[in-house]
């Protein structure tokens, strides 16, 4: 009895077939699970973003109302303090003015840029009248604008604004 070989192709190509719907409909899941994901994820992100942005924005109105605050009161006070006796009253000023979150360094400057009061004992005298935030203000003079300078390099090499 000769041997017969008996073509095993249709089982074979419904095994493939099978196998190839699995595939696909898992590769759906898959891709519908990270479409939704990212959905998830872009709306929690947005929510953390939005919440940092809010006390971002609710800390920088209170540190800028508190140095407005501070300045008007030096602003007030600098009438008295003209002569050489008021010169430790205003340092004193400037100082408890000084310990406002954000602010390093707290100056007096006269029209022509030297610094006659400041926090910082060595800066007294200094002249900054070269600098671009005190040539700002000197060309556009407005008592009531808080003037923000581009960061800057000052003379203890820190960056600040």
């Amino acid at each position: 009895m000769p041997l017969q070989i008996i073509p095993l192709r249709r089982p074979f190509y419904v095994q493939w077939l099978g196998l190839g719907l699995i595939l696909i409909t898992l590769g759906t899941v898959i891709g519908f699970n990270l479409y939704f994901e990212h959905e998830r994820i872009a709306v929690r992100e947005h929510d953390r973003l939005s919440t940092q942005a809010r006390v971002i924005a609710e800390n920088t109105e209170y540190q800028l109302t508190s140095v407005n605050l501070a300045l008007e009161n030096v602003r007030s006070n600098l009438a008295h303090w003209k002569d050489e006796a008021g010169q430790p009253a205003v340092i004193r000023h400037l100082k408890a003015a000084s310990i406002i979150p954000g602010i390093r360094t707290m100056n007096i400057v006269d029209k022509e840029g030297t610094i006659t009061a400041s926090t910082r004992a060595e800066l007294i005298g200094m002249n900054i009248g070269f600098r671009d935030y005190f040539q700002e203000v000197k060309r556009h003079p407005n008592a009531d604008i808080l003037y923000l300078s581009p960061p800057f390099e000052t003379v203890h090499k820190t960056y600040v604004i």
